[in-house]
Parts: structure tokens; sequence; C-alpha cells
């Protein structure tokens, strides 16, 4: 069994036949699609989806510096008289 990560649900079959009654109940948050009792996708608010997508971006591109800057030397030799 899969955790939902959200307090409201509704069933594929209900999401289906009306979506937009699903996003009216919801009232702007996010909820939980279930198939068989199981979340088979999350329906966000545009403005958290941003906010998610921010966060997501913020992490992966922290880890490729992180990684690029520990794979090149970071040392730079200067000549005192060039300053």
């Amino acid at each position: 069994m899969q955790e939902v990560l959200t307090k409201t649900t509704t069933s594929v079959s209900k999401f289906k036949n009306n979506p937009a009654e699903s996003l009216r109940q919801a009232a702007g948050k996010p909820f939980a699609v279930l198939n068989n009792n199981e979340p088979s996708f999350y329906v966000l608010p545009p403005e958290l989806f941003e906010e998610v997508m921010e966060i997501y971006w913020e992490h992966k591109m922290r880890e490729e510096l992180l990684t690029a800057s520990s794979q090149r030397n970071l040392a730079i030799k200067v000549n005192l008289q060039d300053l």
C-alpha cells in the first residue's frame, strides 16, 4: 500500500466524470486521485506547482554546481603586478 500525501482524495472515476467539480471541491488545495485505493496522481494548483518546481530546480542546480566545482581546480594563479 502506498502512502497518500494529501488530506483530500477522489476516485479516478469521479475525477474523469467531472474534473471541474473535483477542482471546485478542492478549493485550491492539492488532492490525490486514487485508482484502486492507491494514488494514481496528484492535482496541484498552479501556484503550488510553480513553488514545487522552483524548489526542485534549486535542489538539482545546487547538486550540479557542487559536482562541477568539485571536478575542477578552483585555485587561480595571480601575478601581484597584474593587480
